[in-house]
């Protein structure tokens, strides 16, 4: 509950209004939330799924759908914990698009809050009062703070509940295993065909190549 509040509030806050810097990744705060849950391996895979299928759309402006993968990240790990099967992961993995399309909702509905502010914020800047401005700034911040804690820590109870509490058959199992299984080529494919789109097949073709290089050279190493 505590790490869920903490990783939650922290990643809520840089992933939108303050620092943004590397936390907010689902390969970060990811890992970090399996490291903390007692599986790091699986927080790790899970990021880099969740970092991969972010790539379609940078978190940037107001418009378009907006999705939290941040939250998404921290919450199934830390619902699952250690002892999750495969076939959980699997489960929390899609159960996951859910929340950070939720998440993303909610982000859409502080910004909107934060258009209202405008006025008062105008009236503060052109009676020098940066004293009210300040006072707006560290509510909008706390707000992004309380949605990313509640919403993770929300997510995590439910995520919880349907991993552990419901009972799910074996072709079921077996499905969620398979989901869990091919999601990193899932997820490499949304990567490529994202940046396909956008650059074209020669950089592609040069990132394909230095991964393989990477994962073969990884495999030599260890």
């Amino acid at each position: 509950m505590i790490a869920a509040l903490a990783l939650g509030g922290v990643a809520g806050i840089d992933r939108t209004a303050f620092a943004q810097t590397m936390f907010a990744h689902p390969v970060v705060c990811g890992t970090l939330a399996g490291w903390v849950a007692g599986d790091p391996v699986s927080g790790l895979r899970l990021g880099i799924v969740y970092g991969m299928f972010s790539s379609r759309r940078s978190p940037i402006g107001g418009e378009g759908l907006v999705a939290d993968w941040s939250s998404a990240a921290i919450a199934v790990p830390l619902a699952l914990g250690g002892s999750a099967a495969g076939w959980q992961w699997g489960l929390g993995l899609v159960a996951g698009l859910a929340i950070a399309l939720g998440g993303g909702r909610l982000i859409h509905l502080l910004r909107r809050h934060a258009a209202t502010r405008e006025p008062v914020i105008a009236e503060a800047a052109a009676n020098a009062d940066l004293a009210r401005i300040e006072r707006e700034h560290l509510a909008l911040l706390g707000l992004h703070f309380l949605r990313g804690a509640i919403w993770v820590t929300l997510a995590a109870f439910l995520i919880g509940r349907l991993a552990f509490d419901v009972r799910w058959s074996g072709p079921e199992q077996a499905a969620a295993l398979m989901i869990w299984g091919f999601a990193p080529l899932i997820g490499a494919t949304v990567l490529v065909h994202a940046h396909w789109r956008h650059a074209g097949w020669q950089p592609v073709g040069f990132g394909v190549v230095a991964a393989a290089l990477l994962i073969a050279v990884a495999g030599v190493l260890l």
